[in-house]
């Protein structure tokens, strides 16, 4: 379920504005990523099992008029590292090109997008990754460890996969090209356990930051400099906000 707060009030659970959503066919999978996507919500449940998860998209601008599309019923996601929303990504139909905004989902069953209606695999040249068959699909049980990011430099989707029934950490890193509609195999020299791209200060480019897998520090990938001997000064402002208005936290702070 989700459970919904009143405007400017974080977890003030009452009120005109709250409410509950029964996400996906009613199956108490964990909630394990959302997604703002146009002016809708993407809620990705966890894959459990022979019946998998659930994708719902909710639309609405209150509880009493929020209404649910449940797009699947097999697929969800893995964590909430493993979904990605892109603007700009260019979909071929019989007739034309067009430009879309997709979500991008690592799932159990391989690696699909969804347009707010439809959605499709994209990872048939790599499926063997998601085959039970083969000695190198995906481990069981180490859903958590995988991700899914958005390279903006390079406009491609990278991914982490923990590949063979031995790996306890990602190994295999996909690389899918969001033009060419290409699959490629990524080899750094530091296997990354996850990928964010965050704003830098001034005029600096946008900065993309992995974390080590071997020796667990941070690398700035754009940049070819770490934490290892020189001192990354990282630290975050926390905004909290809504509307252009800043939210009265009370009981929080």
């Amino acid at each position: 379920y989700l459970y919904l707060t009143e405007a400017y009030n974080a977890f003030g659970l009452n009120g005109n504005d709250y409410g509950i959503l029964e996400t996906g066919d009613g199956r108490s999978n964990k909630i394990v990523a959302m997604r703002r996507f146009h002016n809708e919500l993407l809620v990705y449940q966890e894959e459990l099992g022979v019946e998998g998860g659930t994708l719902t998209l909710f639309e609405g601008y209150s509880p009493t008029t929020f209404g649910k599309l449940v797009l699947s019923t097999k697929l969800g996601t893995m964590n909430n590292n493993s979904v990605a929303i892109i603007d700009g990504v260019l979909t071929s139909t019989r007739t034309e090109e067009k430009v879309k905004t997709l979500a991008f989902a690592l799932s159990r069953y391989g690696i699909y997008a969804c347009d707010g209606l439809n959605l499709f695999m994209i990872s048939d040249d790599i499926q063997n990754y998601f085959d039970p068959t083969k000695d190198e699909c995906i481990r069981r049980g180490y859903e958590s460890k995988m991700w899914l990011a958005h390279d903006t430099a390079k406009n491609v989707l990278r991914i982490g996969l923990v590949s063979g029934d031995s790996a306890t950490e990602p190994n295999v890193f996909p690389v899918f090209d969001l033009v060419d509609k290409v699959w490629s195999f990524d080899t750094p020299a530091q296997e990354l356990s996850c990928m964010i791209e965050v704003e830098g200060d001034g005029d600096v480019a946008i900065i993309q930051i992995g974390g080590g897998i071997d020796d667990g520090f941070v690398y700035q990938l754009n940049y070819g400099t770490n934490d290892v001997s020189t001192l990354v000064d990282s630290y975050l402002q926390l905004e909290f906000n809504a509307g252009g208005e800043y939210m009265l936290l009370r009981e929080l702070m």
